[in-house]
């Protein structure tokens, strides 16, 4: 089954249509992992964010790759679990898999399908509702934070990555996936021309578009590239690598190499 299978495997089934000009409520609040947007959430994700289901699947054979037999896998922010889950069915031997997750409709809708799935493929994800920025990590090969950090405060980005470095055993691997901002703002506003043209092609309309941008601005504050590969270079991460591009989306691997720990 794969990850844009399994997030909808008991619900969270319907087309985005929240911030059509006739609706009332979302388009006009700051954005929250509410119930409502559960129940579209993959829609909305596949419409939203250009390379997401690449970028899963890939981060399920980098966390192959890396991940060291009998340690810990931890999914930061991990939504429905589409991350968890690629890297649930790719690992070998059922790694124990740590999903956390501070929305409590997108919690209760990861169990739902999690117990569904269990009648058709074994596998080790245990789902923990928490705030990342307080939930104690244990040693780990590798962390996932994919689309998490941006939603972070940005006085708490830096804590946060210096704690995930510390809980990575040396040889492990951060992977990070976020939206950036353009390091000038003429590059920023035509990155932005040309991801919301790529959002219209995708169905929604120009109104919807300035809608969800409304909605989310004061709840995703972005930074740039250069930022991100600074904040992993204070951490300590030794190799930082850009694997990834979808307009302003980019995945990042930062590796906790060896000769890095002292």
């Amino acid at each position: 089954m794969k990850p844009n299978e399994f997030v909808t495997l008991t619900g969270a089934q319907g087309v985005d249509r929240l911030f059509q000009e006739d609706v009332e409520g979302p388009s006009w609040l700051d954005f929250a992992f509410d119930e409502q947007v559960v129940h579209v959430f993959p829609n909305m994700i596949s419409r939203s964010v250009p390379g997401y289901w690449e970028v899963n699947q890939k981060t399920a054979v980098w966390a192959k790759r890396y991940h060291q037999v009998g340690t810990t896998i931890y999914d930061l922010g991990a939504s429905l679990g589409a991350a968890s889950w690629g890297i649930a069915q790719l690992c070998e031997g059922k790694p124990e898999v740590v999903a956390v997750e501070k929305s409590s409709a997108m919690v209760e809708q990861l169990r739902r399908n999690l117990a569904a799935s269990k009648e058709i493929v074994e596998h080790n994800i245990q789902v923990v509702e928490g705030d990342v920025c307080t939930y104690p990590l244990q040693a780990a090969s590798v962390i996932v934070c994919n689309y998490c950090l941006q939603f972070i405060c940005p006085t708490k980005r830096d804590a946060l990555v210096q704690k995930m470095y510390d809980a990575l055993l040396p040889g492990g691997i951060l992977l990070l996936a976020e939206k950036i901002a353009m390091p000038d703002a003429k590059a920023d506003a035509k990155v932005r021309e040309l991801h919301h043209a790529w959002k219209i092609q995708q169905g929604y309309t120009l109104n919807e578009v300035e809608r969800k941008s409304r909605s989310i601005a004061n709840v995703m504050p972005v930074d740039t590239l250069k930022t991100h590969q600074k904040r992993l270079q204070k951490a300590g991460f030794g190799t930082i690598v850009q694997w990834a591009q979808h307009f302003n989306f980019v995945a990042l691997l930062a590796i906790k190499d060896s000769n890095d720990v002292t």
